[in-house]
């Protein structure tokens, strides 16, 4: 930026508590003069009170030039403490990064602190020889225990109930793995199934049930046949009067005949008189007819196919041993109900039997037929039993002992299970592992949330090393600080730490006759204040090299609680930079008169410097407001800090916007310094001055910040009324009339309350 003398011009629209507009260039339309700060000179030195606004004016200068300015704000704006290592690390650059690494430090320790809280958590931790019983980490611990117990009881479970089937059962190769598996299938048998597949698992042989024939007897059918013989009779050829109507003589004489027939002899038997011929020929008239004949086969067949259906159901049984044992039950149940079949069939074929054994006695009338027909389902017996049989007959026995042995094991361990509570203790396993995977969760989370920490932790240490990467070597700058130390001071910088870390740390070594290492917490103001603006000096030596130029060069309030022999090397350095500088803009502001006045020194009489020098002063008018006051002659400037005093006092008077409570402060320090180089003690002089005065200066030292306290119902005018009645004497009035009108004058302001 090349620099000329009417085009830089800073416009502060001055309002201290309010946001302001910067300007940059020609003065803009409707700027007042006095709000308007023109660098048009190589050095403008501006005066202005603590509280004026010199620290935001040289951060408007700065944010409005950028990196095109430099701006000294004391220790804390370039040089900063490492008190670990009780050392101060020089460099702008430098302090900045340090303090960024020293914020970052702090996010560490917050980091370290917040991983140690979280160790309590993860850790077994003791605390006054007591573990924690409620952190995640027991929390965890015994909820694993507990899920561990009780998984093991289970497991145990498991192998006592194995080694109890393989024993009862006999099974040889039967382990945990079987009965965990048979759990899910396990089912509880009846008495009745027990005991029929115990019986599979003891007989083993071969069984094999004979299927039954099927008779194919239907009651109704043959008491149809039967009743239809019975109501049959055969028409007599010829007439015998003494059988006539005579059953039992028609059968004796029917079987006479016959057994009689065959017979050469025809002796009777019973009477001993033989029979004669005629008889014999007569009787086989009428007993050898076609009809009788055929009639008498008819019922001689049907007696025999009745006897013969007798006698096949009557050796017709059920052998349920013939069954194995699963079917023997139902079995059973068809053994019973064939057998009650039978008892019914076996009376009634007898009945039919004896009907037509009746009836082929009495061929020649009807007889009375069969009134009760019985019902059966003596077939369909035959062919459920045939069906059970032909299951029964086509069984493969090692199969159906698989079978049995399956069912009798799935039925132990349902009882082991029953016994043992399996499903309470199951479902307390799963409770217990919800609860243990909870912790687990939880303590996950936590491991989690550690390590987030530490990665940031890291992200931060890495970010240090990048700090510490960008760090400038100021030990060169260092050793001009110290040359220009030793002519003044009693102690140097020394370097400590490792060049290749790039520490920039330099320790405070005495070069007393004690020698050592101070404190840098043991420095005070003034020194730090001095180390910081050397250093300061050496950076703009080291712009140059650099080729930097036009450079705009502020010092804000350099002289800050220094002692005589800082404020001198302060002083006679800026005073030399001052000279030697003709391409940049320097600006200097300062609250200390005593400086001002020094720093100005002379300079009204060297032509060079007087037209290089502009000087300025800095008023606060009010709370929210201040202006510039350009002092376009050396002679009218302030020679002394006193004429500064009275200068503040007519500029607060005159201020319509200044509370009158901001006069009480000057107008103590005048009488206290007028006292002082007058030889007047304060209480002589208090003494002499208008009642109350002394009350009203001493309840009202507070600084002109204090916006808090109120001086009471007195305006200025009464304020100045009673100050300058405190100046009693002709003498003491001629000297508060010229500090007032020297006052007035620089103000440019109208002369008020001057005789």
């Amino acid at each position: 930026m090349e620099i000329k003398n009417t085009e830089v011009i800073l416009n502060t629209d001055f309002k201290l508590f309010e946001k302001e507009k910067l300007v940059f260039g020609r003065r803009s339309e409707g700027v007042k003069e006095e709000d308007t700060l023109y660098l048009d000179k190589s050095v403008t030195v501006i005066f202005g009170k603590n509280g004026s606004g010199k620290s935001t004016l040289s951060k408007r200068i700065k944010k409005m030039f950028g990196d095109e300015c430099y701006l000294f704000n004391g220790f804390d704006g370039i040089v900063g403490e490492k008190k670990e290592l009780n050392a101060v690390v020089l460099g702008t650059k430098n302090n900045e990064i340090e303090e960024q690494i020293k914020q970052k430090n702090s996010q560490i320790e917050e980091i370290e602190k917040a991983i140690k809280e979280i160790n309590r958590e993860l850790e077994e931790c003791e605390e006054n020889g007591n573990k924690y019983e409620d952190n995640l980490f027991a929390r965890r611990q015994q909820a694993t225990k507990v899920y561990n117990d009780q998984e093991a009881k289970i497991e145990s479970f498991y192998s006592d109930g194995a080694r109890k089937i393989k024993n009862s059962l006999s099974i040889p190769n039967y382990n945990t793995k079987h009965f965990q598996s048979d759990i899910g299938n396990r089912k509880q048998l009846i008495d009745e199934e027990r005991k029929v597949n115990e019986a599979l698992l003891t007989n083993s042989t071969q069984r094999t049930a004979p299927l039954l024939e099927e008779t194919g007897f239907d009651p109704k059918n043959l008491s149809d046949a039967v009743n239809s013989i019975l109501k049959n009779k055969v028409k007599e050829k010829i007439i015998i009067e003494r059988l006539k109507d005579d059953t039992e003589k028609q059968k004796f004489a029917e079987e006479g005949f016959h057994l009689y027939e065959r017979k050469p002899s025809k002796v009777c038997a019973f009477c001993g008189n033989r029979i004669a011929d005629s008889v014999f020929d007569e009787l086989k008239a009428y007993f050898s007819a076609d009809e009788v004949k055929a009639f008498e086969k008819e019922i001689e067949d049907e007696i025999s196919k009745v006897g013969t259906l007798r006698d096949s159901i009557d050796k017709m049984k059920i052998v349920v041993e013939n069954f194995y044992p699963q079917f023997q039950t139902e079995i059973g149940e068809l053994c019973r109900r064939f057998d009650e079949e039978k008892l019914k069939i076996l009376p009634f074929l007898n009945a039919c039997i004896s009907k037509l054994e009746n009836k082929k006695a009495n061929l020649f009338k009807p007889s009375e037929p069969l009134k009760d027909i019985i019902e059966t389902d003596f077939e369909s017996i035959i062919r459920e039993h045939n069906k059970v049989a032909e299951k029964n007959n086509a069984i493969d026995v090692s199969s159906e002992r698989e079978k049995a042995m399956r069912a009798l094991r799935l039925d132990e361990v349902f009882e082991l299970c029953d016994k043992g509570k399996y499903e309470v203790e199951m479902q307390k396993l799963k409770d217990l592992e919800k609860r243990k995977t909870e912790a687990e969760g939880a303590f996950e989370k936590k491991e989690t949330e550690k390590e987030g920490k530490e990665e940031e932790k890291n992200d931060i240490l890495e970010e240090i090393r990048e700090l510490r990467a960008k760090t400038e070597d100021v030990s060169i700058l260092a050793q001009h600080i110290n040359g220009k130390l030793r002519g003044y001071f009693s102690f140097v910088l020394e370097y400590v730490g490792d060049r290749e870390e790039k520490n920039g740390c330099y320790k405070i070594k005495s070069e007393t006759a004690s020698g050592g290492y101070r404190n840098v917490t043991t420095l005070s103001t003034g020194e730090k204040n001095i180390i910081a603006f050397l250093y300061f000096l050496e950076t703009l030596k080291e712009a140059d090299q650099k080729g930097r130029k036009n450079k705009i060069i502020v010092f804000d309030d350099p002289m800050n609680s220094n002692d005589d022999a800082m404020q001198y090397v302060m002083t006679e350095e800026l005073r030399q930079l001052c000279k030697e500088r003709k391409d940049d803009r320097i600006v200097i502001m300062t609250h200390n008169g005593h400086f001002y006045i020094n720093l100005l020194y002379g300079w009204e009489h060297n032509k060079r410097m007087k037209d290089k020098v502009k000087r300025m002063h800095l008023r606060r008018l009010s709370p929210d407001g201040a202006e510039f006051n350009v002092i376009e002659k050396a002679e009218d400037d302030i020679k002394t800090c006193y004429q500064g005093l009275w200068l503040d006092l007519c500029s607060i008077y005159e201020c319509q916007e200044a509370s009158s409570r901001l006069l009480l402060n000057p107008m103590r320090r005048i009488i206290e310094t007028y006292a002082k180089f007058e030889g007047i003690s304060k209480k002589d002089f208090y003494g002499r001055a208008p009642a109350g005065l002394k009350k009203l200066l001493d309840v009202n030292q507070h600084g002109l910040d204090d916006l808090e306290y109120e001086v009471g119902c007195k305006d200025k005018d009464t304020l100045m009324q009673l100050f300058k009645e405190a100046f009693k004497s002709d003498e003491e009035k001629a000297h508060f009339n010229r500090y007032w009108e020297f006052a007035n004058r620089k103000s440019g302001k109208e002369q008020k309350h001057s005789d």
